[in-house]
């Protein structure tokens, strides 16, 4: 009797998740995914891969530290350990939702952090084919959501959404819509499709070696794959540990700190 109790609740809770899931829309499937960040602190390595329509490759070690609090305000630093010519490199970012963010570039060259502006957006990061833009979360309340449908993506079931700013967040962004694959289960990202501001595809992010980083249901996708369609060239971001809600000191995230990674 207990065993068929247990079957009748497993089945009950089945059938609430998938009318759950088919009444779900856009924006429900965005706040799903936003649960995969709500973290304190994250920290992690990395190699990063820029490859050259030919196949040469050049490869820099790469550190990043993040941090948020309960209002989701958020620090993040990057540093470059390797090889000599970008060793000493960073950037910080500082976002606080009541105020402008602030983000700086730090060169060993020129001695000094430098502000980048809201008008460099859209410009590539450290030669790579991320842009300042794809750094940061977005903001969902700065974006329409459309659910297009259901697509395969690696023979995992996917929510296809378009993502599209509102005009204010247009006018700094360098896309004019973004195309989601999210998976139906675990509502992790499996591959962005970026349209440049004419509405053209030019950008696509690929996402792999997904794993359980943390608890019971925070993903990670441990390879990156952004590749530029138009010039051949592409990042491929090789992830080597995540870890999560461990202690960061929030003197990490100063323009001194950043100024100090030599």
């Amino acid at each position: 009797m207990k065993t068929f109790k247990f079957i009748m609740v497993c089945c009950c809770l089945l059938m609430f998740q998938t009318v759950y899931c088919q009444q779900m829309n856009g924006y429900d499937i965005m706040k799903e995914n936003d649960k995969q960040y709500n973290f304190s602190t994250e920290e992690n390595t990395m190699t990063m891969e820029l490859i050259n329509n030919s196949g040469q490759k050049r490869v820099r070690s790469v550190l990043r530290f993040l941090k948020k609090d309960e209002n989701k305000n958020t620090q993040m630093l990057i540093r470059f350990l390797s090889p000599a010519d970008v060793k000493g490199s960073g950037y910080l970012l500082i976002k606080n939702k009541k105020k402008d963010e602030s983000r700086y570039l730090y060169l060993p060259a020129l001695k000094k952090a430098r502000r980048i502006s809201s008008g460099e957006d859209s410009d590539n990061f450290m030669g790579s084919d991320f842009t300042y833009e794809d750094l940061d979360e977005i903001d969902l309340e700065n974006f329409s959501f459309k659910l297009m449908g259901v697509e395969k993506i690696d023979d995992t079931d996917c929510y296809v959404i378009e993502v599209t700013a509102n005009e204010e967040t247009k006018k700094i962004s360098g896309y004019s819509k973004r195309v989601y694959f999210i998976n139906k289960m675990t509502f992790v990202i499996h591959k962005v499709d970026f349209y440049d501001r004419r509405n053209s595809l030019f950008k696509n992010l690929v996402l792999k070696d997904i794993k359980l980083v943390y608890a019971n249901n925070m993903y990670r996708p441990h390879v990156w794959i952004m590749q530029n369609l138009k010039t051949k060239h592409q990042t491929v971001l090789r992830f080597q540990y995540f870890k999560i809600n461990e202690k960061i000191n929030d003197d990490l995230f100063s323009v001194r700190s950043l100024e100090r990674l030599n």
